[in-house]
């Protein structure tokens, strides 16, 4: 139990190992501030639909000057609402883990466990919006199965809720907590493999 508690805590740190990080350093941006010399004249606007660069210096094109508004809360929505369920759930499978002997942390857990379901049931259908990409690459096979653990993962999700309402399923919950921390790293990991696939 402690090497996977140990392993899912180190794995979020090399998460986007390898991205190129579109804002410097602090300690970049200091080093280089003294060689840079800073231009009277603004620099002209990007044409409408051009992607702006944001390798450059922050004080040149403003923090928020570099996020895309119009789609920054649309886009790829399934990559950003996947993140519920699989934190809410983990939350709640922890806190079935601690539960026989802390009773006070099921109520927590049952919520916890409610609001995954319901994040779920939202990724999958964001997720079938972005799966045509993939419909002539190599990993259609890797979304397929994603998809399948994922409706997997949902429909123990909303079992787990429903075992909260009864009674006799309570000594059963750690074990269940176990085989939904599983599935949630299994969908979690193909999901990753998909999101950031070159």
């Amino acid at each position: 139990m402690a090497a996977i508690l140990a392993a899912l805590a180190v794995s979020p740190a090399g998460a986007h190992k390898g991205h190129a990080s579109p804002i410097p350093s602090p300690s970049a941006e200091a080093s280089a501030a003294p060689a840079a010399v800073a231009s009277e004249e603004p620099d002209p606007a990007p044409p409408a639909g051009a992607s702006m660069d944001v390798s450059g210096d922050l004080a040149d094109q403003g923090a928020l000057a570099a996020i895309p508004w119009r789609t920054a809360f649309t886009g790829h929505l399934h990559n950003k609402i996947v993140h519920f369920p699989l934190a809410l759930g983990l939350a709640a499978a922890v806190f079935f883990m601690i539960a026989p002997r802390w009773p006070a942390y099921e109520p927590g857990a049952r919520l916890l466990l409610i609001g995954a379901a319901l994040a779920a049931v939202a990724a999958y259908f964001s997720g079938g919006a972005q799966e045509e990409p993939f419909q002539d690459s190599p990993f259609h096979s890797v979304v397929e199965l994603h998809e399948k653990f994922g409706i997997t993962t949902a429909l123990t999700l909303w079992t787990g809720v429903a075992l909260t309402f009864w009674a006799r399923a309570r000594r059963f919950m750690p074990l269940y907590a176990i085989v939904l921390m599983l599935l949630l790293a299994c969908t979690g990991f193909l999901g990753g493999v998909l999101s950031h696939s070159d």
